[in-house]
């Protein structure tokens, strides 16, 4: 399986040394002239794990499918009052207000009001495509 050590241990055997009586670095194990076209790919490689990484972290972060069905399922016994205030200040003001107390109560733990549903689900279906890509 490929993964990020088993990449860093074939990068690691791909590392340079100085020629004698030059200053010619060349590639310990495949001998050419550094860096090697496979110390190279390999790089490249890290740094595609490194994408994919943060792929599947926006993808769970948006949290797309969760919302969706928190949206179908209203709760039974606040869903009315959260209306009611909604329709008087306005939702906007609800959810902002909301987040800022819970962040002065529990910090970075805390839920964020961020883009609308249309801008979420468009980021993670493009997250989710380019993850694919990477597969």
């Amino acid at each position: 399986m490929i993964n990020r050590a088993s990449i860093e241990a074939e990068r690691g055997e791909h590392t340079h040394y100085v020629v004698p009586t030059t200053v010619e670095k060349r590639c310990r194990r495949c001998l050419s002239i550094w860096p090697c076209e496979q110390s190279q790919i390999l790089d490249l490689a890290l740094r595609a794990e490194g994408y994919r990484k943060a792929l599947e972290d926006c993808i769970e972060a948006l949290n797309v499918e969760d919302n969706r069905l928190r949206r179908q399922h209203p709760d039974p016994d606040f869903a009315h009052m959260v209306q009611s205030l909604g329709e008087r200040i306005g939702y906007g003001v609800v959810m902002t207000e909301a987040s800022r107390l819970w962040f002065e109560k529990a910090g970075s733990g805390a839920f964020s009001v961020g883009h609308c549903i249309a801008i979420q689900e468009s980021a993670w279906e493009a997250a989710r495509a380019a993850l694919e890509e990477t597969r």
